[in-house]
């Protein structure tokens, strides 16, 4: 019976990469998306016995194992640069480099993303920047992102020293004094992925690091009027795919083989 569970585990574990590998390429086309990857570790082996191994001089006993299947070790995201693509929109920024921008959710709590597909909401008599899903924008001292009402938002720019200007109703560059809170992480690798392509920090992530007060080295540029593609590679994803789902009939296979030799052993006995 130890070959039907050990097939189980192969499809199961095969099973949750093609969900994967599907995640990805139906987030080709989302703005700052950082793929998936699955990983894999062989479960416990069993030790069936003893062979004799002739070695010259010596004999030497050699236990024999057999493995139990295959389990999922980690699910990791890959947080290499994305394409930067223009867009010439002026609320459209993007990041090359490691950093990310800092939105308050609706909990007030800081999340973190790179999509910079950034959308104006009213707020009084002014305007507010908020990510396509509301989320406050926060500049570098943890604040919103604000801009007065006679802006005109076609004329949106970050200048040479990151400041965030626009173009008035009398015709005037006027500066925000605003500038994007970029932040990095010791270990990108522990960030959490909660939906709508933010994350969020954890204890593995460890804090946020702001670049402007010099808490990390600075090495994120921003540009405006692009956006940074999905880091996946179609071609590469379709090739997984394939090979998961090769992997994935081949676990079938066995289990069918199994249940064949179970029958026609039952069929023996009668």
């Amino acid at each position: 019976m130890q070959s039907l569970w050990t097939a189980a585990s192969g499809m199961n574990t095969q099973q949750m990469n093609i969900d994967i590998i599907s995640n990805n390429i139906s987030n080709v086309n989302t703005v700052g998306y950082k793929k998936d990857t699955l990983s894999f570790k062989s479960m416990l082996y069993s030790t069936i016995g003893n062979s004799v191994e002739d070695t010259g001089n010596n004999t030497a006993s050699v236990p024999l194992k057999k493995g139990n299947g295959v389990r999922v070790s980690s699910i990791s995201t890959s947080y290499t640069q994305g394409t930067i693509q223009q867009t010439n929109n002026p609320l459209d920024f993007a990041i090359q480099g490691s950093g990310f921008f800092t939105v308050r959710g609706a909990d007030g709590q800081s999340y973190y993303t790179r999509d910079g597909s950034f959308k104006l909401s009213v707020e009084g008599d002014r305007y507010k920047l908020v990510t396509s899903g509301g989320y406050e924008v926060l500049d570098n001292n943890g604040n919103p992102i604000y801009f007065d009402s006679d802006i005109d938002a076609s004329t949106i720019r970050i200048n040479s020293d990151g400041y965030l200007t626009y173009v008035d109703s009398q015709g005037e560059v006027q500066n925000t004094g605003s500038r994007f809170q970029i932040v990095q992480f010791s270990n990108a690798d522990g960030l959490e992925k909660v939906g709508g392509n933010l994350f969020a920090a954890t204890e593995a992530s460890g804090n946020p690091l702001n670049e402007a007060n010099g808490e990390t080295t600075t090495s994120s540029v921003i540009f405006g009027g692009c956006l940074e593609m999905a880091n996946v590679d179609l071609a590469n994803e379709m090739v997984d795919l394939i090979i998961a789902q090769r992997a994935y009939e081949l676990s079938a296979r066995v289990m069918q083989a199994t249940d064949e030799m179970l029958g026609q052993a039952n069929q023996l006995k009668r």
